[in-house]
């Protein structure tokens, strides 16, 4: 974690006619461990999402437009969730690496091509075969 002082406030905000116009999330965030780190968060409900980086300190607002009624009602009953992900600017560079080698190869109908492929390429099925063993720990023979 990079701040160590996050809060989250959320305001719906209404036009004349009282129906709800737009929500704005506000991410206030302080203390920051060094001068080079950052926090990422995906924040979200079962309608709406949104991925927030926080490279400075300071007040972050986001703000939500056009929701319909629906919607409105599921966030005032059930909130908005919030992950926190705990990686810096090099871990994020890695694991966006190793996603792309677990699903990137065999996208063509041409299984004469050597990586590109019809076919599940060496390297893409070492990479899913590590992904199990690191996260899960399961032992593919």
């Amino acid at each position: 974690m990079c701040f160590q002082d996050i809060t989250f406030e959320y305001d719906i905000n209404y036009d004349a006619s009282g129906k709800a116009s737009n929500d704005t999330m506000t991410i206030k965030a302080e203390k920051p461990k060094s001068l080079f780190c950052k926090d990422w968060f995906f924040i979200g409900n079962t309608e709406l999402y949104h991925v927030e980086v926080l490279l400075k300190r300071g007040s972050h607002s986001i703000t939500f437009s056009n929701i319909d009624e629906d919607t409105l009602k599921d966030i005032s009953y059930n909130g908005f969730k919030v992950y926190m992900f705990c990686d810096g600017f090099i871990d994020t560079f890695i694991s966006a690496f190793k996603f792309a080698m677990c699903f990137l190869g065999g996208l063509s109908t041409d299984p004469l091509k050597p990586i590109m492929g019809s076919h599940v390429p060496v390297y893409m099925e070492k990479a899913n075969v590590n992904f199990l063993n690191e996260t899960m720990g399961l032992e593919l023979v």
